[in-house]
């Protein structure tokens, strides 16, 4: 389990800490109280559970139902391994800006 217990601000709203990545790229499981971006994140893809900020009672149950359901916390674990492969792993960011920058290459080139 990937623990993310960061205060919500604005900057967090349009962008997703390193630290989802890292754990993804483990194959963990998220629980993180964040809004905007990183919560769509984690409930869209169905790779973790976000609790509300600042409330102890709402992070506890999200830590329990992760500890004590092996099938949920082993399935959002496998879709946040597998999501990081898909789309956020060194080799096909790589290849995807390789081609971006093919594309920029050849639209010059013709011009």
């Amino acid at each position: 389990i990937g623990l993310a217990p960061y205060r919500s601000s604005d900057d967090f709203k349009i962008s997703v800490p390193i630290k989802f990545y890292e754990y993804m790229s483990e194959g963990l499981a998220i629980v993180s109280c964040l809004d905007g971006v990183s919560c769509e994140l984690i409930e869209s893809n169905k790779i973790g559970l976000k609790y509300n900020e600042g409330d102890a009672h709402s992070l506890f149950n999200c830590l329990v139902r992760m500890i004590e359901d092996r099938q949920f916390r082993r399935y959002c674990s496998d879709r946040a391994k597998k999501l990081y492969t898909e789309r956020f792993d060194e080799e096909y960011i790589f290849l995807k800006m390789m081609s971006h920058i093919e594309k920029v290459r050849l639209k010059f080139t013709l011009n």
